[in-house]
């Protein structure tokens, strides 16, 4: 681990895992001389909060110990006014959330997750040990929030709109996620799609309008997996300055259900009304009233954050990730 001042952002609210191996962690990597503040989160909102402050404060190093949402509010924190705070500055994390689909994705690839409980390296200390830095992409949404004005918000993964958006939303709606996170997003997501009505969509890639009709939804990729192991962008990178758009176009239900187990093999591609392009600029807009009269879900890195229309900017090496080496 090089001489940076750490700071390490953890959600004990984030999974069963964050407060049983949290401690432990922390007491190997003092005991390997590496000194780490620590700051747990309070509320939604808190790691992008804590993150600012403490790049502000001096910390040139910041670890989201948590799950995916605090990975997202921790990216976020590394920007003020549309500026990093410390370009130098750079995030890592351990994956104690969860979902855990950003980490699961940069495992693949060889880039930075530290899992407390991934084989073959069970500790992920020897991974934040032994590292570099790798500047990866960031996305940059923009989209509507109920009462308020425009919003903006970074995200490190993948954003949703539609099916996947609603099946996160009732996912994270649950008082108690029983069993593995896996199997809580898949019953969400076997819930959502069969109450679930694809809507009116209009899709705008790179300045050409790709559809204007009823699609079930849209991801937009910076990653590969979404829902806890669902592999719905399986050529997706996080350096090579484009998105992977993923499209469910309207189909019927029992082609949708037949063809769902695919999207955990990265399978899915071949579909036909499954449509897959690349692009560093996309427009969700158009008719957005759904048939129950509310408008498509903005869904970021597994977050609820507003509605459409919506846009994403990809910024390319955009921010400096801790990679094992």
């Amino acid at each position: 681990m090089d001489q940076r001042t750490w700071l390490a952002i953890v959600n004990e609210h984030a999974g069963k895992k964050t407060t049983q191996k949290w401690p432990a962690l922390h007491d190997k990597l003092l005991g390997h001389g590496i000194c780490v503040d620590v700051q747990r989160t309070e509320a939604p909102g808190h790691a992008r909060e804590i993150a600012a402050h403490g790049l502000l404060s001096g910390y040139t190093g910041i670890i989201a110990a948590g799950g995916d949402g605090t990975l997202n509010e921790a990216v976020n924190g590394f920007w003020q006014n549309t500026k990093l705070i410390n370009p130098e500055a750079a995030l890592t994390f351990i994956n104690l959330g969860t979902g855990g689909d950003f980490a699961r994705f940069a495992t693949e690839v060889g880039a930075a997750t530290f899992e407390a409980d991934t084989a073959p390296t069970p500790d992920p200390v020897d991974r934040l040990l032994h590292g570099r830095l790798q500047a990866v992409d960031i996305g940059l949404a923009q989209f509507a929030a109920e009462g308020s004005e425009t919003q903006r918000r970074y995200f490190i993964n993948v954003a949703n709109v539609g099916i996947g958006a609603e099946s996160a939303q009732r996912v994270n709606r649950q008082k108690a996620k029983h069993g593995s996170g896996t199997l809580s997003f898949l019953k969400g997501t076997l819930a959502t799609l069969l109450k679930y009505k694809p809507q009116p969509l209009r899709i705008v890639i790179d300045d050409d309008c790709k559809l204007d009709e009823e699609i079930y939804g849209v991801m937009v990729c910076n990653g590969r997996y979404i829902g806890a192991g669902m592999m719905i962008a399986p050529q997706a990178q996080i350096t090579d300055a484009l998105f992977d758009i993923i499209v469910i176009r309207k189909m019927s239900l029992v082609k949708l259900l037949s063809n769902f187990p695919k999207i955990y093999r990265g399978a899915h591609l071949d579909v036909p009304d499954i449509e897959f392009w690349r692009g560093s600029q996309v427009e969700i807009g158009g008719s957005l009233e759904a048939p129950s009269g509310r408008k498509a879900l903005v869904e970021l890195d597994g977050e609820i954050l507003g509605i459409c229309p919506a846009s994403y900017t990809l910024l390319p090496q955009a921010l400096l990730l801790w990679l094992p080496e």
